[in-house]
């Protein structure tokens, strides 16, 4: 079916918040497998959803409204549908490895084929433009110029733990992935471009290191080519004590005497006097789930660095912590006092200046508000039970947490962006708060993992 026919009824995608979560679940995965694929298999990112449809979106949907774009030439419909269709693929798929240790059942094992099969096609593509192991951002379907760190980092552990139940043939294909992905990588030296801005550096980056180590320790243990092993080790060796952005900057704070600064705007503190000492923050928060993910194969395949792991779960977990409310809503941005450890919310109206030259050629970054991003909260709940699982004893209250935010669940809390009062998304961003987020995925995810785990959630 074309995406420009996809249509459903909003009330095709609801659930009553008072739902048992495993009710709520089972409704989420069921949605999922039956809708959000397009025609040729490949997984969708983001829908448009309002009080009145619920689609793919299209490019006049953005008539009038201010959207990312880079050189690359993808319209925003494209953007939104595709950007994550590769994280998106393998975080269902591993929600459904985690459902089949956990029940046996057999429909677990033809939804994760399904996303597999949506994952594997995004390679297909790149392979049919003369790649390999390149795992890009299929904007439009097709093959695109972008990536990011995220894409790769989402799937590796998907893809490893579906190899041990995979029929033959799938975990052949898997066998030949992992290392190509590592290859890839290395030859490009950890560097991409993405957004029209270099991003280098991505072997020793704080939330990119576990995953690129993992993935070579997943490419020796497949291949037993040694050139994997020692840049597993290399690797293992720059991520040091596995630090957070946090813990980076607080370590700069005592260095120097300031956190880095790299405002885009002035009048943002609530104090201050504190400028030296606060950063701001963005995405932080729901990226350290790209540290976390490759914990749960470390500690199946040691390297003699338990203890560390286990500190650094707890501190990855806590991390993810800052700025989430009481309601279980997380603020996109807020700016962080280190030494003081706190945080507080940010507010910024934007200025002809700002709005002239933002970010991303996007409205939205010319401006600081309250909006809450629910990504980062969908994260929540697998990055708990993995930090429940091997860091119990440093992460009091990892289960509670995510059973608290499963339990919330409700047609909100499946948003990407969440406007709290109506007033954070100025009129050129609203669009944003109309869109599905990637709680669909994560919540099954979370939860099946818990279970398989046999935690009580």
């Amino acid at each position: 079916m074309n995406t420009s026919e996809i249509s459903l009824r909003s009330s095709d995608l609801h659930i009553e918040p008072d739902w048992p979560i495993e009710r709520k679940i089972r409704f989420l995965q069921d949605f999922l497998y039956e809708h959000f694929f397009d025609e040729n298999g490949l997984m969708y990112a983001m829908w448009k959803w309002t009080a009145d449809e619920l689609r793919p979106f299209r490019r006049s949907d953005f008539d009038g409204y201010s959207f990312p774009s880079s050189s690359d030439g993808f319209g925003p419909e494209g953007h939104m549908n595709q950007e994550n269709s590769s994280c998106y693929s393998a975080q269902f798929l591993w929600s459904q490895v985690e459902r089949f240790k956990a029940t046996g059942e057999e429909q677990a094992l033809e939804y994760a084929a399904k996303s597999f099969r949506s994952l594997d096609h995004v390679f297909k593509l790149t392979e049919d433009a003369g790649h390999r192991g390149y795992l890009c951002k299929p904007y439009h379907g097709r093959v695109s110029t972008q990536t990011s760190p995220d894409q790769y980092i989402f799937s590796l552990v998907p893809m490893w733990n579906y190899r041990a139940i995979a029929p033959r043939e799938t975990r052949e294909r898997i066998d030949y992935l992992l290392p190509a992905m590592a290859d890839w990588w290395r030859e490009h030296n950890y560097r991409i471009n993405f957004f029209d801005m270099e991003m280098s550096g991505c072997d020793s980056d704080p939330w990119h290191n576990p995953g690129m180590t993992a993935l070579n320790m997943m490419a020796w243990l497949i291949t037993r080519d040694a050139k994997y092993q020692r840049e597993a080790h290399r690797l293992i060796g720059l991520g040091g004590m596995m630090p957070t952005y946090y813990d980076i900057e607080r370590r700069r704070l005592l260095e120097t005497g300031s956190v880095y600064q790299d405002w885009y705007f002035d009048g943002y503190l609530s104090d201050e006097s504190r400028k030296d000492q606060t950063l701001i923050d963005f995405e932080s928060r729901g990226a350290v789930a790209m540290a976390v993910w490759p914990m749960d194969f470390f500690f199946e395949h040691d390297f003699a660095r338990a203890p560390l792991f286990k500190h650094a779960l707890a501190r990855y977990w806590r991390h993810m912590q800052y700025g989430l409310r009481e309601d279980m809503f997380s603020y996109y941005t807020i700016q962080v006092d280190l030494e003081r450890d706190t945080w507080a919310t940010c507010n910024v109206p934007p200025t002809p200046e700002s709005v002239a030259k933002p970010a991303y050629n996007w409205h939205f970054c010319a401006y600081y508000n309250e909006v809450c991003w629910g990504d980062s909260v969908a994260r929540i709940s697998i990055v708990s039970a993995i930090a429940h699982k091997y860091a119990g004893e440093y992460c009091p209250g990892a289960p509670a947490l995510a059973k608290k935010v499963l339990t919330r669940l409700d047609d909100t809390r499946l948003k990407w962006m969440i406007d709290p009062d109506g007033k954070q998304l100025l009129p050129p961003d609203r669009w944003m708060g109309e869109v599905t987020g990637e709680m669909l995925i994560d919540a099954c995810l979370g939860y099946w993992y818990a279970r398989a785990k046999g935690m009580d959630i």
